[in-house]
């Protein structure tokens, strides 16, 4: 029993505190809000004292708490309308402009999280109101828990694969796109008898620090309804 408690414990506080725009909204329709959830996708190897690098963003669209749609962003050239970069991380063309590709080189996660929210909003007009940060550590986990994945345009996909995704460029599409293809088949799979395995895998990503949601509140919400559902 005691097991049991904490496995629902940690699955609460991880999907609460991480990815549950993704998994968990769609069984929640109790509650009425319409959300749009910035994810980002950050490379931690770069040098800087934050988390790390932006490589990849979605926006994740919800309506009465339940995911409706998945937009991906791509990064590239995209910059703050007036923040300015650090010196150390000023690419040549862009002059002291803060790109969101670093927007979260910083070790305050939650001021970089706002500044990629106006980023993003700068450049496409798209508004949200809440961020989830993400390692490629915690995509490759939630993969080899649910793997291997079936990914449209990719075939089967399994460990390391997202580092590969982020390093090489695939022949067919772009690696951004890859990563849109495989995110969208994590969040198909939280409806298939893989759900328990996924959620265990996001609970220790998230108590490994490789998945950062802010605010925390919302998620919270989403937990509670996620860990009390029934699978569908």
């Amino acid at each position: 029993m005691l097991k049991k408690a904490i496995v629902i414990i940690l699955v609460l506080l991880a999907i609460g505190a991480a990815i549950g725009t993704i998994f968990m909204a769609y069984e929640y329709q109790k509650s009425t809000g319409d959300h749009q959830i910035l994810l980002l996708i950050v490379e931690p190897k770069e040098h800087n004292p934050g988390i790390g690098a932006v490589d990849m963003a979605f926006v994740i669209y919800m309506k009465n708490y339940n995911a409706i749609n998945m937009t991906p962003i791509y990064p590239g050239g995209m910059y703050h309308p007036n923040a300015t970069a650090p010196v150390e991380v000023q690419p040549q063309g862009f002059g002291n402009r803060l790109l969101l590709h670093d927007t979260l080189i910083t070790n305050n996660t939650e001021a970089g999280a706002k500044l990629a929210q106006e980023t993003v909003e700068y450049n496409t007009g798209i508004k949200t109101d809440a961020v989830v940060i993400m390692t490629p550590a915690a995509v490759d986990a939630m993969i080899n828990a649910v793997g291997p994945l079936n990914v449209e345009g990719l075939g089967y996909v399994n460990s390391s694969s997202v580092n590969s995704l982020l390093n090489e460029q695939n022949l067919r599409q772009s690696r951004g796109y890859s990563l849109y293809l495989v995110m969208r088949a994590l969040m198909e799979t939280y409806h298939t008898l893989n759900r328990p395995a996924l959620l265990l895998a996001v609970a220790n990503q998230y108590l490994q620090g490789n998945i950062i949601p802010i605010p925390k509140e919302l998620f919270i919400q989403l937990a509670i309804a996620s860990g009390t559902n029934k699978l569908k």
